[in-house]
């Protein structure tokens, strides 16, 4: 099988495209939890025995029950919500792959301004990646502070970082970009393939997926 040089270079854009998603993957989920892991590691701070104590955060008649408040088995379970349980890249990724494959088609199809619709889809994926990497690297940033012999954020780690993912769940500087990017992306598919973003919109409100934080 032959093909022309325009296949080939849509071959090689959509491998990339998925290579670099696979790339992601890595650094997000293996990488840097693998370096957060070494900052919580390397204090000098000892664990103590209220650490394994209990607690109990009310917000809005909502309970939230962190079984550690601190120390190292409270830095496991920040890193295991964060990143082990959190869905939010491989989501990410998988938008960066239909925009690739929708662009390809698009531009397949000769559409008229292409250029303008697939630069709102990379500026798209581009808005809905940072509240992510804005997440894993606030933690970062809190492990680094725990590396520092910080006492206070040691022994009440679950809580500086449960501070942290209400912001996320509730600030306009995390929400605006993610939602912003969704209804860039939205728009570029279904300008380049009309069937396959009317799919993908029945799919993510039957699933709701567009709302959730984890």
């Amino acid at each position: 099988m032959r093909f022309t040089s325009i296949g080939k270079k849509i071959i090689a854009i959509n491998s990339l495209a998925f290579g670099f998603g696979a790339l992601e993957n890595y650094l997000y989920y293996d990488f840097l939890p693998s370096l957060i892991k070494q900052n919580f590691k390397s204090t000098t701070l000892l664990d103590k025995p209220e650490y394994a104590d209990q607690v109990l955060i009310v917000l809005d008649d909502h309970k939230f029950v962190f079984n550690h408040r601190g120390g190292s088995q409270a830095a496991e379970s920040v890193i295991i919500d964060t990143f082990t349980n959190n869905k939010m890249m491989r989501r990410a990724i998988a938008l960066q792959w239909i925009c690739t494959v929708t662009c390809s088609i698009g531009f397949l199809k000769h559409r008229k301004r292409f250029g303008l619709f697939a630069g709102a889809s990379i500026l798209g994926c581009g808005l809905f990646l940072c509240p992510i990497l804005m997440s894993g690297f606030r933690l970062y940033f809190l492990s680094e502070l725990v590396s520092e012999n910080n006492e206070e954020v040691w022994e009440n780690l679950n809580e500086a970082r449960f501070a942290q993912r209400m912001e996320e769940f509730t600030s306009l500087w995390f929400l605006g970009p993610r939602f912003a990017g969704l209804g860039l992306v939205a728009i570029s598919t279904a300008y380049f393939t009309p069937f396959l973003g009317f799919l993908l919109g029945m799919l993510t409100l039957a699933t709701n997926i567009h709302m959730k934080n984890f």
